[in-house]
């Protein structure tokens, strides 16, 4: 009962947070691996549990082996689980792409100034949730001087912050287009 109850409340959150994605979609492109790993392990538990009360009476009413096919498929269901919080929490612990919106809004952030000319490369990795680290090279006008360089920086960075709050670090190098 409880179980289920938590089941229903990771799925509410994931109802308003997914939009058009299926709930299965959103768990696997969402960063948020808190909230997945409760949905995982709530499902996980919730179905054991019908699965294994069924197999249960099955074995009480009609065939004493319903027991062991029952144990087998609650098995199946935790390595199921099991894999697939793995992958997901490994990615990000290790690190992986931030959503494409995010190099999208770095980019919109340097055409606001005219003296940056290109973002040459931009390397966007999720930390966790709501965490994220840029890296970018961006050609700067090369005939300002090398404080209106740091302030162009700092100028795209303030933006930056503004535009994408969970942007924690940014790592910005001048270079020029070769």
């Amino acid at each position: 009962m409880i179980e289920t109850a938590s089941l229903i409340q990771c799925l509410s959150e994931i109802g308003k947070k997914r939009g058009a994605l299926g709930v299965m979609d959103y768990l696997r492109v969402t960063k948020d691996a808190e909230l997945v790993v409760c949905t995982g392990e709530n499902f996980a538990a919730v179905i054991g549990l019908a699965v294994a009360g069924t197999a249960l009476a099955l074995a009480h009413w009609v065939d004493p082996r319903f027991d062991g096919a029952g144990s087998i498929a609650v098995g199946l269901v935790l390595v199921w689980v099991a894999s697939f919080l793995a992958r997901k929490v490994k990615s990000l612990l290790l690190g992986e792409s931030a959503e494409p919106e995010v190099e999208r809004q770095v980019r919109e952030a340097a055409a606001e100034d005219k003296r940056i000319i290109a973002v040459l490369r931009i390397i966007a990795v999720q930390q966790g949730p709501g965490e994220v680290m840029i890296a970018a090279k961006l050609h700067i006008e090369e005939t300002i001087t090398a404080g209106d360089v740091v302030d162009v920086i700092n100028a795209f960075e303030n933006r930056v912050r503004t535009r994408l709050p969970e942007v924690k670090w940014q790592f910005i190098e001048p270079d020029i287009a070769a």
